[in-house]
């Protein structure tokens, strides 16, 4: 089974309309579908769209849980908590 993941855009009559440079063989599909909120995406930049389907897709479950509040240390080998210090809100 192959993937091919791509925005699509659903119609008011239900029927999903893929983009003109996706082409897939006739026949059954698994589909999977996330649709995002419209009314808080509206004004993302594509390409923060973007990057988060790529985030989306990768395996991040080997990350540390305190990436947020000490990236410094694990980026730059800076101290734990250096973040903190100078005044940076992880959230």
């Amino acid at each position: 089974m192959s993937t091919v993941r791509f925005t699509a855009e659903v119609l008011p009559d239900g029927t999903i309309r893929l983009p003109d440079d996706v082409q897939l063989a006739p026949g059954k599909a698994e589909v999977t579908v996330e649709q995002a909120d419209t009314a808080q995406t509206h004004d993302v930049p594509p390409v923060a769209r973007e990057l988060a389907d790529l985030a989306a897709g990768l395996d991040a479950s080997d990350l540390p849980d305190d990436l947020a509040q000490n990236h410094d240390h694990y980026l730059h080998g800076s101290a734990k908590g250096i973040d903190s210090a100078q005044g940076i809100d992880p959230s």
